[in-house]
């Protein structure tokens, strides 16, 4: 077994101990497996409720497709146990960090497809050197793994994988040498797509205008990558484009103001919740919404952009437990940095990691007013600029090695 295939089994075995230590530590705490009361409200025990109305008949309860897969579950196994569907959770963010190594291992061989240097065994072990690392610091990303798994039963796990399954797909799309394989691999594509949809809409929506903007920017270079000339980028950002505008139209119908609804929400609903951003990109005025003018809005906006992104910022902290996440902010703030600072750097398909990155952070600032909920959201896109810095480094000694 190489050293990465060992340290892949390693990250499953330590995050099954964690599994372990927390659910038991909940269940001492009387919370039957779900996170304890001081770290606020658990939307998981709320979607595992609704699952166990619809086990019972009350197909009313059916509203929500992450109740409903929790329900599919626990009705073929017969197992009703909380931890069972934390397991399937770990199951699950494993995958996902499977695609993020294979996305890492992509980008590498991208490198020495375009390159005359061999891979000798010097450079083999830079590679798994630099995997290992990778492995270690996604396995350790505490929003990445206390929101999939251990602390309760959140659909975040569920919607890593498929974000960066689809951006995988994408790359293989325009990667496979046969032709063949193209529309297969783009009927999985857009099946991902749709059940990221039905999880979470403007996820899948983003995704697409990152697909777009990506081909939109880099077209020449997209083209120039394949020996002979072809339709395959034109074809799969028209899919991305029919689906993005098929997704807006039946989600909302034409009216923009729905998406900004769900940020509205906090100050109408929550205003005493003590991890709302209160970053009004829209005002309240008699039953209706309506954004603030320009210049207040872009003012507004870049700020929910950096809390979204790199929060709980200074001024934001209001309670202790704020206070460790303010760490994680500021890592996620340097690797932003790093990899916009190194961006030409990139080969091909690092520019589209980083493009689907920035894409989701702009759409989540616009969305999210809650600190809490950014650290969940924010993940997909931090996990890909750790799979960018780890390129980066991997490229600086690669490129050292050879002069």
């Amino acid at each position: 077994m190489s050293k990465s295939k060992y340290a892949s089994v390693s990250v499953f075995f330590f995050w099954f101990l964690l599994l372990v230590i927390f659910h038991y530590w909940s269940l001492s705490n009387g919370r039957n497996g779900f996170s304890p009361v001081f770290l606020g409200g658990d939307d998981g025990e709320f979607y595992y409720n609704r699952a166990m109305l619809l086990l019972s008949g009350q197909q009313e309860a059916a509203e929500y497709i992450y109740s409903a897969l929790l329900a599919s579950l626990i009705g073929l196994t017969g197992v009703k146990s909380v931890f069972f569907c934390k397991f399937i959770n770990l199951i699950i963010t494993f995958l996902s960090f499977s695609t993020l190594c294979h996305l890492f291992s992509c980008l590498v061989r991208e490198d020495y497809r375009f390159s005359n240097i061999s891979q000798n065994e010097d450079n083999s072990k830079f590679f798994d050197n630099q995997k290992i690392i990778l492995m270690i610091t996604i396995a350790i990303y505490p929003s990445y793994v206390l929101f999939s798994f251990p602390l309760t039963i959140l659909r975040d796990s569920y919607l890593y994988l498929l974000f960066v399954l689809s951006v995988l797909l994408f790359v293989k799309i325009l990667c496979v040498k046969k032709n063949k394989m193209v529309y297969p691999l783009s009927c999985v594509f857009l099946i991902v797509l749709f059940i990221t949809y039905t999880f979470r809409w403007y996820m899948a929506i983003s995704l697409c205008l990152g697909f777009v903007l990506f081909v939109f920017i880099y077209a020449r270079d997209v083209v120039g990558s394949f020996r002979k000339m072809n339709l395959r980028p034109v074809i799969i950002s028209l899919m991305c484009i029919v689906f993005a505008i098929s997704g807006v139209y039946f989600k909302m119908s034409g009216n923009f103001q729905m998406f900004l609804e769900y940020r509205n929400n906090y100050h109408l609903y929550s205003p005493e919740a003590g991890s709302n951003l209160g970053i009004k990109l829209m005002e309240y005025l008699e039953g209706d919404l309506s954004f603030y003018k320009a210049s207040g809005f872009a003012v507004n906006y870049i700020y929910s952009f950096a809390s979204n992104v790199f929060g709980p910022l200074p001024n934001q902290i209001t309670s202790p437990k704020m206070v460790f996440a303010l760490g994680e902010g500021f890592v996620v703030f340097a690797l932003f940095f790093y990899v916009l600072k190194n961006l030409k750097s990139l080969n091909l398909w690092g520019r589209l990691l980083a493009v689907q990155s920035i894409v989701w952070f702009s759409v989540i600032a616009l969305s999210n007013d809650n600190i809490g909920t950014a650290m969940r959201l924010r993940v997909p896109g931090v996990l890909l600029l750790l799979v960018l810095a780890s390129y980066l480094q991997w490229k600086n000694r690669f490129e050292l090695s050879v002069q």
